[in-house]
């Protein structure tokens, strides 16, 4: 039980840094997205985005109000990253209290799955068509981008974590009437 105990709280923290992180990245990148120069697919910047792969995308300077918008943007995956990070540190603090089969514990996996699944249909397709329109909007008539995907593995992941919550719900419960079983 103690190395459970270290281990979440390890993992709490790393959850808190990343909550705290990740908005400092997002507004870095877009202030200065090239980094030291160079296009931006050589930028150290490019892993911690949420950029589509595109020539039409990667391969050019934006404008100011362009990286506004796209900062404003990518609150969108932000939120959900953030949401995610966080209900993953109270979820760590309760294994890191011993509470291993309780039903916040399930709840907090059901809401990270829920998430996920809704990060999963949005980010494909509202966030990549926002963000090819706002990056490509001042690109010559014809060479403008509207980019949207759909990913089934990590819908199906999503849904593989709702069901955990659901097992691990039962499980909270089963073992809350063993323990007023005499």
């Amino acid at each position: 039980m103690k190395k459970i105990q270290y281990y979440s709280r390890v993992f709490k923290m790393l959850c808190y840094i990343a909550f705290i992180g990740m908005p400092v990245i997002l507004i870095a990148f877009w202030l200065n997205p090239f980094g030291m120069g160079g296009d931006i697919s050589q930028s150290m910047w490019y892993l911690f985005s949420n950029l589509p792969i595109s020539a039409g995308v990667a391969m050019q300077k934006w404008e100011l109000s362009t990286r506004l918008y796209a900062i404003v943007i990518n609150f969108i995956p932000l939120g959900f990253n953030m949401a995610i990070a966080y209900s993953l540190a109270k979820l760590f603090n309760c294994y890191q209290h011993g509470q291993i089969f309780a039903e916040r514990n399930a709840r907090y996996i059901r809401l990270i799955g829920r998430l996920m699944l809704a990060k999963a249909l949005i980010i494909p397709t509202i966030y990549q068509a926002l963000i090819t329109v706002d990056l490509t909007w001042h690109n010559p008539p014809g060479q403008r981008l509207m980019n949207m995907s759909l990913n089934i593995s990590n819908i199906v992941i999503a849904i593989i974590v709702i069901m955990i919550s659901w097992i691990m719900l039962e499980a909270a419960k089963l073992k809350l009437e063993q323990e007023y079983t005499v």
